[in-house]
């Protein structure tokens, strides 16, 4: 098992998006922070990653977020991830409501998100 204070860090970065306070967001991400998008893309460094959830998540109403499974590992090489599934209604701009699944891994290092896939 990993570090649940790891496991807080995920949290408390959901709480902050789904509020959509994003200066708070970036705070707990390195500078050279990596998400990896799910169309194979990648976003780097905090800049990018900001611009992204702002333009993003700005436009949308999150409801009803539900967390399955949120689990820090520690691999065998000591890497420390947290493991994430959930899933949260997304209301558009335009009204239409859609239910997102997520599974996710976050890479923390010195307490803070430098890799999101």
């Amino acid at each position: 098992m990993g570090n649940p204070e790891n496991v807080s860090l995920v949290q408390n970065m959901h709480e902050l998006i789904l509020a959509k306070q994003f200066d708070e967001v970036d705070s707990l991400f390195s500078d050279s922070v990596v998400f990896r998008n799910a169309d194979g893309s990648t976003t780097e460094g905090i800049a990018a990653v900001k611009e992204v959830m702002e333009t993003g998540y700005s436009k949308v109403t999150f409801e009803n977020y539900r967390l399955s499974v949120n689990l820090a590992v520690t691999g065998d090489n000591g890497d420390e991830w947290v493991l994430l599934k959930d899933q949260v209604d997304v209301i558009s701009q335009e009204g239409k409501k859609t239910s997102e699944l997520y599974m996710e891994a976050f890479m923390i290092l010195g307490g803070n998100i430098v890799l999101m896939n």
